[in-house]
């Protein structure tokens, strides 16, 4: 026979009239998947529900962005290393059985299924349905427990934040007044450097003394504490010497209070890099959650277990599987090249 003599309707003719080949093969293939279902143990998986709810009155550029951010947040806090390997620690406490078990196995037994708010589902695999409820219940109540400390640190990242701020400011503060000490003292300098070569026996001029009195004014700013100083200034017409007399003690008190705004900002520098890393830990620590996020348990906090791939489902992946393979044996023997034409 010619391959242009075969024909497919004939051929599906031909089948129909042998469909009890195609019963038996797919009974065979049934029982062959039924043995080996008893060969293969079958698997059990638990699953424990979790309710997710979100605070949608607060506002933001992009508030649907920003909740699917934070839902994501939450699916890599459930999936977390350091979650996985507390859920081991404490499993590992009641049953020896998860001593042999690495973090990479058991994530392979987890799944969390979710689409948005609402439902969410935990599951674990494993061949024993105790093993399987025990992991699933373990694992949710770490992540509860993660997810608590999450919020405490989310909560006390606004008073880190403010610190970090309020030290911020008032180191500016300080090193502003540091400087403008600092000019004050390199202009005094430069003051007692001119006088000293003038004729001290003649008077100092009027603008010479209202220039040195609002150099020792600037400097003081606000502070009461140089209301004395400035008092104490010669009056105009006075000798030079008086004048000098007068700054040296003036660079006494810009010294002083230049040494002690050197002191203070070595400690607050100190004191805002440690308020700097308390608040990047409390960042970490907060996992980026925020309080418009809620978990909370459903109202059936027993978690349930059902076995998968179960006796009847190896029958009928046996049964098709059998009636495939004998269909494209059926094809194989039909092809025109591979069978005699008898005529």
């Amino acid at each position: 026979m010619m391959l242009s003599d075969w024909n497919l309707r004939e051929e599906i003719l031909a089948v129909s009239h042998r469909w009890w080949l195609a019963v038996l093969a797919f009974l065979l293939g049934s029982l062959i998947g039924i043995g080996i279902s008893f060969l293969v143990p079958g698997n059990y998986r638990a699953e424990s529900v979790l309710g997710i709810a979100y605070n949608g009155d607060a506002i933001y550029r992009n508030p649907d962005d920003y909740k699917n951010w934070q839902l994501q947040q939450l699916n890599n806090l459930a999936l977390a290393p350091d979650v996985l390997r507390e859920a081991l620690k404490r499993l590992r406490l009641v049953d020896p059985y998860w001593g042999d078990i690495s973090r990479k196995q058991f994530h392979a037994m987890l799944d969390l299924s979710w689409r948005n708010t609402g439902a969410w589902r935990f599951f674990v695999d494993n061949r024993s349905s105790q093993r399987a409820a025990d992991a699933v219940e373990t694992w949710v109540q770490v992540f509860l427990d993660k997810y608590q400390e999450a919020l405490t640190s989310t909560s006390e990242l606004f008073s880190d934040s403010a610190r970090v701020n309020e030290l911020s400011q008032t180191d500016a503060e300080k090193t502003a007044r540091l400087n403008q000490l600092l000019v004050a003292q390199s202009s005094l300098q430069l003051w007692q450097d001119g006088v000293a070569k003038e004729q001290m026996e003649q008077p100092l001029d009027t603008i010479s003394h209202w220039r040195l009195y609002s150099l020792a004014a600037n400097a003081a700013g606000f502070d009461p504490a140089w209301s004395s100083i400035l008092e104490s200034l010669p009056p105009t017409g006075s000798l030079p010497a008086d004048y000098m007399q007068w700054s040296l003690e003036l660079q006494g008190l810009l010294a002083q209070e230049i040494q002690n705004l050197q002191a203070e900002l070595t400690i607050l520098k100190q004191d805002r890099e440690a308020a700097t890393q308390e608040y990047e830990r409390r960042v970490q620590r907060s996992r980026g959650l925020t309080t418009t996020t809620v978990v909370s348990r459903a109202s059936d906090d027993a978690s349930t277990v059902r076995a998968i791939r179960t006796t009847p489902t190896y029958a009928l992946v046996g049964g098709l599987l059998g009636l495939l393979t004998w269909l494209l044996i059926w094809l194989l023997r039909r092809r025109p090249g591979f069978r005699h034409d008898n005529r």
